[in-house]
């Protein structure tokens, strides 16, 4: 009996030993995981944006959840991600599957993406077919790791470049060059 106990007090302390570490492989499969939502939902706007030849619109998701509210500052898209064109919601990524983490825009505003009939992205919902004239990275990272996302530590990048190329890089980035290496 006592050598049990021993084991058993041993396995206790091999286990307290290891969580952090468990903590940092879930932080990273978490983040993974939303960011290549993110990437999968761009893309998937980027196809539908070609397919319709109509503007599609990935933003913010217009029906708040109700843990999720905002009081007009909020830069954070951890709400919810709808992907959308000028009629109807396509596609959702629920904030549930974003829960605890940040997951934010280069700008830090809440303006949508816009994917052009071309396959193009641009800055707002009024760009037509005008020529790409901007470049999106879509930070995520945990928000243990606070709301600062030049610190974080785990962090992924999604880079969407003005020729519509969809990207997840596993750092953060802060210049297109970047994404196409």
């Amino acid at each position: 009996m006592i050598e049990l106990m021993i084991v058993i007090v041993l396995v206790a302390i091999l286990l307290a030993l290891a969580m952090p570490s468990f903590n940092g492989i879930l932080q990273r499969y978490r983040v993974n995981t939303a960011a290549n939502q993110i990437a999968n939902a761009l893309q998937f706007a980027r196809i539908e944006a070609i397919r319709t030849r109509a503007n599609v619109i990935v933003g913010q998701t217009a029906t708040a959840e109700p843990d999720c509210t905002t009081d007009g500052t909020v830069t954070d898209w951890h709400c919810g991600v709808d992907v959308r064109n000028p009629t109807a919601t396509l596609k959702t990524i629920p904030a549930s599957s974003l829960q605890a983490l940040n997951v934010r825009t280069r700008t830090g505003s809440l303006a949508p993406l816009v994917f052009t009939p071309m396959g193009y992205t641009c800055a707002n919902a009024g760009c037509g077919t005008a020529p790409p004239d901007t470049d999106s990275f879509i930070y995520v990272w945990p928000t243990a790791q606070g709301n600062d996302f030049t610190t974080a530590s785990v962090i992924n990048t999604v880079c969407a470049t003005r020729a519509g190329k969809i990207r997840v890089i596993p750092i953060r980035v802060a210049a297109v060059t970047d994404c196409n290496n």
